[in-house]
């Protein structure tokens, strides 16, 4: 099949490509809101679990968009009743998004309320004003059905808590996600073939490019806000600004400027462009989320310009799980202590003391109090008595106890004294920083 039955709801097909419409551009709002909202999430829970919880947020988003992009493709939105349906769907998208921030707290039913309202909303609208007898109509009643049945688990992991709710809710996505790749096949109803997904292949791509607009758009609000609250604009944090800024610069050319005119032309020629768009969505769900990761990533640089140091010294000492060679230690120590106020001491073969810094790392931001200070000190001479004695090796220790042992360091109370100790009180510190982190 090449072509649909005549319906007034529908696009006119003449050959030219189909614009998108003011309702569409309107439309898309909610979705700036809703990307600010997935970044705030994840910035604020910088952990596996707030991870986890984002990604699933971030498909919900991406299915709410997506099924009503593919609406939009095929009907009008210029006429007054897809026009209303577009905007009740964005009032529902728009309780979503503001729900996001508590979905895995207190707000998580009310999110899964929205987002199956608009879903099968959206597709019960569409059945009803097709009827039974139009070529798109099977497509859309098999849509139904695989909406309803993750409806199911939506609602179902708004009523449950925590890691029951992030599990019933990636069923729920998956249920979105996948059903499209089989055709919507359900007994009794049959299986969908690409090849009756007519799609108008510019329109289609033209969208996701504005989505990636909005996400990049996020980077550059991450960029700016955070400049405009710096308290004084010094050479880091116009380096910061910079760095973040030419970074989304660099991925908006990478897309732009290599391929995206590519794809158009791609999707417009196939034989089956139902099956190219859709393997053209599931791209975009990943490479987008990657762009809404690097806001939050503009966020932290912009909020740290000065701590690249630390920042170095973090990423050393909690990515290499297998413990280094003494040279290789050596070696990349000296590395890091130009740049890291609280490198880790280690005594020369001579004997004396080779030190970065024998001040709290923290004490030139007024973050350590005088007391802090003269313990940093007593213990770097102390270390330095110690002959050929090695700070405690990060390396051969579990990546949980290197986190708590990170945290503890960037404490005012106990960081210059962790990462100053030799071996043989190192037992001592453990506890004190276990003890610290349990409470």
């Amino acid at each position: 099949m090449t072509e649909h039955g005549h319906h007034p709801l529908l696009r006119r097909r003449d050959g030219h490509h189909a614009r998108v419409t003011y309702e569409e551009l309107f439309f898309d709002l909610v979705y700036v809101f809703a990307v600010t909202q997935l970044s705030h999430q994840l910035l604020h829970d910088l952990t596996v679990t707030g991870a986890v919880q984002t990604v699933i947020l971030w498909f919900a988003v991406w299915l709410g968009w997506q099924y009503t992009c593919w609406v939009t493709n095929w009907f009008d939105p210029e006429t007054p009743p897809v026009r209303g349906m577009l905007f009740v769907t964005m009032a529902l998208a728009l309780v979503m998004a503001s729900a996001i921030g508590g979905a895995f707290d207190a707000r998580g039913l009310v999110l899964a309320v929205a987002y199956v309202a608009m879903q099968v909303g959206r597709t019960a609208f569409i059945v009803f004003s097709l009827g039974r007898e139009h070529p798109l109509a099977a497509n859309y009643r098999r849509m139904l059905g695989w909406l309803l049945i993750s409806a199911c688990f939506w609602i179902a992991g708004g009523l449950s808590d925590h890691w029951s709710r992030a599990g019933l809710w990636a069923v729920a996505v998956l249920c979105e996600y996948v059903s499209p790749m089989v055709g919507f096949a359900l007994p009794g109803l049959g299986r969908s073939s690409t090849r009756d997904w007519t799609i108008e292949g510019g329109h289609l791509a033209e969208r996701c490019q504005l989505f990636v607009i909005v996400a990049l758009g996020e980077t550059l609000l991450a960029t700016g806000a955070m400049l405009a609250e710096a308290q004084s604009w010094d050479v880091p944090v116009l380096s910061a600004m910079f760095a973040t800024f030419v970074g989304t610069l660099a991925m908006w050319w990478l897309y732009f400027g290599t391929s995206s005119k590519d794809a158009t032309a791609t999707i417009t020629r196939s034989q089956d462009p139902g099956r190219i768009g859709a393997y053209f969505h599931y791209v975009h769900a990943v490479l987008i989320a990657g762009v809404i990761a690097t806001a939050v990533g503009n966020d932290l640089v912009m909020a740290h310009p000065h701590d690249g140091g630390e920042a170095c010294l973090c990423a050393n000492s909690l990515a290499r799980p297998d413990p280094l060679s003494r040279r290789q230690r050596h070696l990349q120590e000296d590395r890091l202590r130009p740049c890291a106020g609280f490198a880790p001491r280690r005594c020369c073969h001579s004997g004396r003391a080779d030190r970065a810094s024998s001040e709290h790392p923290l004490a030139h931001r007024g973050l350590a109090d005088q007391r802090g200070n003269a313990r940093c000190r007593s213990v770097g001479r102390a270390h330095s008595a110690q002959p050929r004695r090695w700070t405690m090796r990060l390396g051969a220790m579990s990546f949980r106890r290197r986190g708590a042992l990170f945290r503890a360091a960037m404490d005012d109370e106990t960081g210059c004294h962790v990462f100053s100790t030799a071996r043989r009180p190192l037992q001592e510190n453990m506890q004190r920083v276990d003890s610290k982190v349990l409470t």
